[in-house]
């Protein structure tokens, strides 16, 4: 062999190893976007399954309930905008180990609302101030009685260091950027928000 068919032959080896390389590097950042997709799908089946879960469950009054002339809280579902998403707040149906997200967290009963036990009330807020982003998702018992009448109480939610705030709310997922919820209701005519 002469030293130009060596050097043909090594420049034609470079080549070929060259496109290997760049074929190998293309397979790889697709299986690593494809990886990524699957993580970022996943999680939000996890969490659209959870509100799914509760919304399956919504349990709501077909009229107010009074006590000594007191409008109590009502078991309803109510829904409003605040910063990055909505806020939405219902009662639901559920056994207390299904209703628990962490398990430490011990969950406080009303004293007196024993015939509301297998009630609770579920609040879902995205980006609360002084958290990091997230949807957060906060559950207690429904006690019709109570002093803060929901779990979207400005107090609670504003104050994100407080007792009430690390009782009752979870975060659900960080990698939420935006929740909207969409509902029929008797009064609703058309989709439109315009």
């Amino acid at each position: 062999m002469t030293l130009v068919e060596l050097l043909v032959a090594f420049g034609v080896f470079l080549i070929l190893v060259g496109l290997l390389v760049s074929l190998s590097t293309a397979g790889l950042e697709t299986w690593q976007d494809g990886e990524s997709r699957k993580d970022s799908f996943d999680r939000g089946r996890l969490v659209l399954d959870q509100i799914g879960d509760d919304l399956r469950n919504l349990f709501a009054d077909t009229q107010w309930h009074l006590l000594e002339g007191r409008r109590l809280v009502h078991a309803g579902l109510y829904c409003d905008a605040e910063g990055a998403g909505q806020r939405l707040r219902f009662v639901r149906v559920g056994h207390e180990d299904l209703m628990r997200p962490d398990l430490d967290k011990k969950i406080a009963r009303p004293r007196s609302e024993g015939f509301y036990m297998d009630l609770w009330e579920v609040a879902y807020v995205l980006n609360p101030e002084g958290n990091p982003t997230g949807l957060y998702r906060g559950v207690r018992y429904f006690d019709r009685n109570a002093v803060d009448a929901t779990l979207l109480e400005e107090r609670t939610i504003e104050d994100t260091k407080s007792a009430a705030w690390g009782r009752n709310f979870n975060l659900l997922d960080s990698g939420v950027l935006w929740v909207g919820y969409r509902f029929w209701t008797r009064y609703t005519t058309t989709w439109d928000t315009q």
